[in-house]
């Protein structure tokens, strides 16, 4: 099991959010071939799952250790699919309901503890059929591509001319621009455990 940066393990190695084939047809093939693809793709992975506070995709198989507190256990997702076990001191406890949002009420009262609560849970979305992600992961790609080339949009050799794109120079440099960041929004963990 993987710890994540957000306190929870999956099993194995998180895949980058787009495959190298996806990106080049979403972008009509403009950079197929490009050897800065791959490594701006696993680039942009990085940054938007730590924008929206969780891994977001795949759907995977995942697994968290909470310190025991009354009420409600918040996990740390904003796609959670199944809540697959619990345990509470060591001791396996019914689950009485979830919400897509990582919220979950245990069958049980929770008795304060540290670490002495984990939770078994599936989350991730689909990322085959999120293309609305896809896409925003696309454009953060060809931001990074593009940026990658200082953001000339265009020079003149003979009277020395040069000018850069509204992008380069409104992004200050940032992986995830304002666009791609608004297309973020339903992906990102609005509260859990860990907030």
């Amino acid at each position: 099991m993987t710890i994540t940066p957000w306190g929870y393990g999956i099993d194995g190695q998180l895949p980058a959010l787009i495959t190298v084939e996806d990106f080049d047809y979403a972008t009509g093939r403009r950079w197929a071939g490009d050897a800065r693809v791959l490594p701006a793709i696993d680039a942009v992975s990085a940054a938007i799952r730590s924008y929206c506070g969780w891994h977001v995709g795949p759907s995977c198989a995942c697994e968290m250790e909470l310190d025991g507190e009354p009420g409600d256990i918040w996990l740390p997702v904003a796609h959670l699919t199944s809540v697959d076990g619990a345990q509470v001191d060591g001791e396996d406890v019914g689950v009485a309901g979830f919400n897509r949002r990582g919220r979950v009420r245990l069958a049980c009262a929770i008795p304060r503890g540290l670490g002495n609560v984990t939770v078994s849970f599936t989350a991730g979305i689909p990322v085959e059929v999120a293309y609305d992600l896809q896409m925003a992961v696309a454009d953060a790609v060809v931001g990074l591509i593009a940026l990658d080339s200082y953001g000339v949009a265009s020079e003149t050799a003979g009277g020395v001319s040069i000018s850069y794109s509204g992008s380069a120079l409104s992004s200050q440099g940032m992986l995830l621009p304002g666009n791609v960041r608004a297309a973020l929004a339903p992906y990102k963990v609005v509260r859990s455990h860990a907030a």
